[in-house]
């Protein structure tokens, strides 16, 4: 198949596009763990869940004709969506944070390196010299892990896509460069992306093959 002899060209990707212009490790790992408290939401009804979601969607179908092929991924960073495109016509939307005015997320293409489950956050040097308070690491699975429950790391840099602790910055431009998602939604998102997949981020006042809704997602909880 085309896309897996192109796993190799999307790896490489990530030392070419505008990744290659990342300034530290720093830049997507700083959101601040320390003050926030991370909501639990086992078994909420859709209406419960919806009122914790700042007045964004749940996951949802958007009709798709563009090229890109079942199993990638479009950011766009202008609009604040992610899509996963299904390849029956139509791309699965998600809401998420991007970086802040001097930590832009980058733009250009590149491939899914690496899935983890509950992943451990450790701090650069640098973040602690300047926030002292912090540890040298946060485990897996700890409720004030700034990763939340999922992360899927991108290429060779310090991007990734992943959960949140801090669901107020979703729809939000308040990332140090990642992509923050709610955590319902990184669940959701997780099991349907596969190694290697090919990731593309744009920055556009409309997401080219994007046309009009379809039907809603129903998620299952819980959702921590």
């Amino acid at each position: 198949m085309r896309r897996m002899s192109n796993i190799a060209k999307f790896l490489a990707a990530s030392v070419m596009i505008g990744i290659s212009s990342i300034s530290s490790a720093d830049d997507c790992l700083a959101q601040d763990y320390l003050g926030h408290k991370v909501t639990l939401m086992d078994q909420d009804t859709e209406a419960a869940l919806l009122a914790k979601r700042n007045g964004l969607p749940l996951p949802h179908n958007v009709y798709y004709n563009g090229s890109a092929k079942a199993g990638d991924i479009i950011v766009n960073i202008q609009t604040r969506r992610l899509y996963l495109i299904n390849g029956d016509g139509t791309a699965r939307e998600y809401p998420i944070s991007v970086g802040k005015r001097g930590y832009e997320s980058p733009i250009g293409v590149i491939a899914v390196s690496r899935k983890a489950e509950d992943p451990i956050w450790i701090p650069t040097e640098r973040m602690r010299r300047e926030n002292r308070r912090l540890p040298k690491f946060v485990k897996g699975g700890h409720p004030s892990n700034p990763l939340g429950p999922r992360a899927l790391y991108l290429g060779g840099s310090f991007y990734r896509i992943h959960g949140t602790i801090d669901r107020s910055s979703i729809g939000e431009a308040a990332s140090k460069g990642c992509f923050r998602m709610f955590n319902e939604d990184v669940i959701d998102l997780y099991p349907r992306v596969a190694m290697g997949a090919k990731v593309t981020m744009i920055r556009a006042a409309v997401t080219p093959g994007i046309t009009i809704l379809t039907t809603q997602v129903k998620l299952k909880g819980p959702y921590n």
